[in-house]
């Protein structure tokens, strides 16, 4: 019998694939061959017939092997949707809610100075309940099949808005006004902006890392 493995890889030597790409689809190409010269031996074929005619079914191997790598990076962008984009939105939408509930009760924001100037508001209520919104967009990753590093991005994703809010909005401020930037240099404004951020994040990061342990737990139980 043939090293099906060892052929796929000289017949796939010129395909434009990427070298992941090139090892996944001649290890699935050289599986699906060595069942079908299995199966041709079981009707009665001889080895170098059956061989002969399971190669004799792939017909043009580069188009072959280009179709197989646009399906697979087409697969990749939809589980990228279900594993972190949905998850991502929903948490991001949760804490949003979260934010305006406190709001609505009441909570008052504490307001973060920098040499006497007002740099960002943070309430302290919403900033413990994140890793509620964390966790939900790690539970939903993670029960959409995604791997760890995946449902961990999932549960920081709300603080992308945040992120960009801040990247936009303070070149701006510090344009419109001249109080800011005669008392905070720019890179004062913009480390307590990141740590604002980072203090999000981490939020987040433990609700997401929480329900994530959680929920392999329980797999790994039910296994």
């Amino acid at each position: 019998m043939p090293d099906w493995q060892d052929r796929v890889r000289r017949e796939l030597a010129g395909a434009v694939l990427e070298a992941a790409e090139r090892e996944e689809v001649s290890a699935e190409l050289a599986a699906h061959l060595e069942e079908a010269c299995q199966a041709l031996l079981a009707q009665g074929f001889s080895e170098e017939s059956a061989a002969r005619r399971a190669l004799a079914e792939v017909g043009d191997w580069h188009a072959l092997g280009a179709n197989i790598a646009a399906a697979k990076r087409e697969g990749k962008m939809k589980d990228g949707w279900k594993w972190l984009v949905l998850p991502g939105l929903t948490a991001t939408l949760v804490a949003g809610a979260l934010e305006m509930l406190f709001r609505a009760l009441g909570a008052r924001p504490l307001t973060v100075y920098a040499s006497g100037v007002p740099v960002f508001l943070v309430c302290l209520p919403w900033l413990a309940s994140l890793p509620l919104a964390g966790a939900l967009g790690a539970y939903l990753s993670q029960r959409a099949g995604a791997e760890r590093r995946w449902w961990l991005v999932s549960s920081v994703f709300p603080i992308l808005p945040f992120l960009a809010a801040v990247l936009l909005a303070l070149p701006v401020s510090l344009l419109l006004d001249p109080h800011l930037t005669r008392h905070l240099t720019p890179a004062a404004v913009l480390a307590c902006a990141l740590l604002a951020i980072l203090l999000c994040g981490l939020a987040l990061l433990a609700g997401g890392l929480a329900a994530g342990t959680a929920l392999s737990r329980r797999s790994a139980s039910r296994s």
